[in-house]
């Protein structure tokens, strides 16, 4: 059982943040009661909680098109735990983010880790380096490093060319921005060209 947090969410906007968390599990459940009845009231329970690990419980009954970025990203990541899965698979969960925001998540999915492994994408290098166990770096379609999250710089730069400039002033930016008690926003930061896969175990 795989809970998969994707970038951008996934999340179905016209519905609420926690009616988004519920529906992770209605591959569980019979299409009857999922057409006639819907959720019961210890699922929608254990739904709030997961929101309210995620930092937003105060938020469970917004409509989910009308939250942030960072906000979506939490109800994504919400949605996954209410899935109780053996792996999760974050694909560039951070991607859209701005810094301030990026960090908030990381802070959310390390704890995770602990509990099941987390499969995840991303092209932040510091933010791997402080947040990831372990390191797999893909260049052209093949394996190019396979080892400790803190990638010496000429693996990186030979993974990011003339563009780990750009992605580490990016990633240098979390340290600046994202204060304990910072509001962070949702303005988009840039993707970098290569992928590079991490995995926490």
């Amino acid at each position: 059982r795989m809970g998969v947090i994707c970038r951008g969410g996934n999340l179905v906007r016209r519905l609420t943040a926690l009616e988004n968390v519920m529906i992770g599990r209605i591959g569980r459940i019979h299409p009857l009661r999922s057409w006639l009845y819907g959720f019961s009231d210890e699922e929608a329970r254990a739904a709030f909680e997961a929101l309210e690990r995620c930092k937003i419980g105060a938020l469970a009954h917004r409509i989910t098109g009308s939250l942030s970025g960072g906000e979506m990203q939490r109800v994504a990541i919400a949605r996954a735990i209410h899935q109780r899965p053996d792996i999760y698979l974050a694909d560039e969960p951070v991607s859209s983010l701005d810094p301030g925001n990026a960090r908030a998540i990381m802070e959310l999915l390390r704890p995770l880790a602990d509990e099941h492994p987390v499969l995840g994408v991303f092209h932040q290098p510091d933010l791997v380096a402080r947040y990831c166990t372990r390191v797999v770096a893909l260049k052209d379609g093949r394996v190019f490093y396979d080892g400790s999250a803190q990638v010496p710089a000429d693996v990186l730069r030979e993974i990011y060319g003339n563009e780990l400039d750009a992605v580490s002033h990016i990633a240098a930016e979390v340290d600046t921005t994202s204060a304990p008690n910072a509001a962070p926003d949702s303005t988009p930061a840039k993707d970098s060209a290569e992928d590079v896969t991490e995995v926490r175990a």
